[in-house]
């Protein structure tokens, strides 16, 4: 008891951890899709006994909207009609995987009503606004402040050129695209 992880979770796994710790039987509601997410009781339980938890935790997806004009990526619609100048609204989603080494976010056009990408609409790039890469070197044992250690961004260097490739791989992975059930 007491014992802590830096192993990755996600916030939609909490439900199904605390459904599952209070015995609780499975939570769907008629008519909605299935309650997403994982339990993490037995990644809590292997971190309380001690024993190795490798595979669980090892990514993380997430996701954030991002509000911007199309003639300025810089300024919402607000700040537009502020600074007075035109404003195409479009909706672009972050949408990361986080590993024990890496964090990359990839920024791309989505339906703004599903939050879904348009990944590979009519080519590798096609909704591509651009991408982020962070290393975190010290995995674990890495401290949780992200602001220290998220401040170079090696999407675009070719030495990561690799590590990009397999990283959007898993992240293309993680979510489904617009269209699908």
């Amino acid at each position: 008891m007491g014992k802590r992880t830096a192993r990755l979770a996600e916030i939609v796994d909490v439900m199904p951890t605390l459904i599952e710790m209070a015995n609780l039987p499975p939570f769907d509601l008629p008519g909605q899709p299935p309650l997403g997410g994982k339990s993490l009781g037995p990644l809590i339980a292997a971190v309380a006994a001690g024993t190795n938890t490798s595979g669980a935790g090892d990514v993380a997806y997430s996701q954030y909207g991002r509000d911007r004009c199309l003639e300025n990526a810089f300024l919402n619609a607000k700040g537009a009609k502020q600074a007075k100048v035109p404003c195409t609204p479009v909706q672009y989603m972050g949408y990361s995987v986080r590993t024990p080494g890496f964090r990359l976010t990839e920024w791309s056009l989505c339906n703004v009503t599903s939050g879904r990408p348009f990944w590979d609409a009519t080519g590798v790039n096609a909704s591509l606004s651009s991408l982020e890469l962070y290393a975190h070197a010290h995995g674990e044992g890495e401290s949780d402040d992200y602001d220290t250690s998220e401040t170079e961004n090696l999407a675009y260097k070719p030495e990561q050129a690799a590590n990009v490739a397999a990283l959007r791989k898993l992240l293309h992975s993680g979510f489904k695209l617009d269209g699908q059930p």
